[in-house]
């Protein structure tokens, strides 16, 4: 009985989540069915949804964090002492800035 009750507790890790979510294309219900079937647990299509949207705000997230650390580093480095570094800061900077135009 206790096996029983377990495998109704289990949660799903993002990292299996995942990759049953890339197996089956992006698509929630598919991605609910083999989840069901794969670890014999309920689970919904709205769930599926759900988990990706929470998995690809998170990221979003860390991807605006990782920018505004990298546009810090970049601050500082334009005020190095060292003129090559200058250079090639403001030249990666010109760069960028055509590609966005």
């Amino acid at each position: 009985m206790k096996e029983e009750n377990e495998k109704y507790n289990y949660k799903i890790s993002k990292e299996e989540f995942l990759a049953i979510y890339k197996e089956n294309n992006g698509s929630p219900a598919k991605t609910a069915e083999a989840v069901r079937k794969k670890f014999k647990m309920s689970y919904t299509k709205q769930a599926a949804e759900q988990m990706a949207n929470r998995l690809k705000a998170e990221e979003t997230k860390e991807e605006e964090e990782l920018i505004k650390k990298a546009k810090q580093v970049l601050k500082e480095a334009v005020d190095s002492k060292d003129e090559r570094i200058r250079v090639r800061i403001a030249m990666q900077i010109l760069k960028n800035s055509k590609k966005s135009t």
